[in-house]
């Protein structure tokens, strides 16, 4: 869905897949994680905080994916 949402609108996304962790988002529009600050994208589902890596997850029709840039805990 976010590879839709950069292709058809002002929207960009970078990352790298990392073996048995799936896709890791690093930077959106330009900000990018900064792990000296322990600043990292952390999305969540329906305001549930999410249990899986981004890849993995299977939309489900009215979910609501919202990412935060903030302290990883």
């Amino acid at each position: 869905l976010m590879g839709k949402a950069s292709a058809q609108h002002s929207f960009s996304f970078s990352g790298k897949n990392f073996p048995g962790m799936g896709f890791l988002v690093e930077e959106i529009k330009g900000v990018r994680q900064d792990s000296r600050k322990g600043l990292y994208w952390i999305y969540s589902i329906n305001g549930q905080a999410a249990q899986v890596g981004v890849s993995n997850y299977i939309l489900k029709p009215h979910d609501v994916i919202t990412w935060t840039y903030e302290k990883e805990i």
